[in-house]
């Protein structure tokens, strides 16, 4: 990930300062995370605040190397799921577009389960 010897894209220090990422080659782990992304009930919902304007985006760039899961919030009288989220480019560094910037739902959810070696960390709170 950030390229210095000694270790691999699965132990970055550059990734793992956000936590640890999921299973490399976990399928099904990583498609029970992304049914679980859509379950009301499953994380902590916060509901969007009225004047936030940020665009929400419905695909990653190409170029995403990791993706770090930071809020779930609630749109739409309580129907859409937004997902926070910085993406980190080559290096491990956040790209300056994409940090702290919403996803639509399913945007998130084909990366997690599109490759198996996709870098995914997931800061979410579960609902108790």
């Amino acid at each position: 990930m950030c390229r210095l010897g000694g270790h691999g894209q699965f132990q970055c220090p550059s990734l793992l300062q956000y936590g640890s990422p999921l299973e490399k080659n976990n399928g099904i782990l990583r498609a029970e995370v992304a049914t679980e992304l859509m379950k009301p009930t499953s994380y902590v919902n916060t509901n969007l605040a009225p004047d936030d304007d940020r665009i929400v985006h419905v695909s990653l760039p190409n170029a995403t190397k990791a993706v770090i899961l930071h809020n779930r919030y609630l749109n739409d009288g309580g129907q859409t799921f937004m997902l926070e989220a910085t993406l980190l480019q080559v290096g491990g560094v956040p790209h300056d577009d994409y940090a702290k910037v919403l996803f639509d739902l399913s945007a998130i959810t084909k990366y997690l389960v599109r490759g198996k070696n996709c870098l995914f960390v997931c800061q979410l709170k579960r609902s108790t």
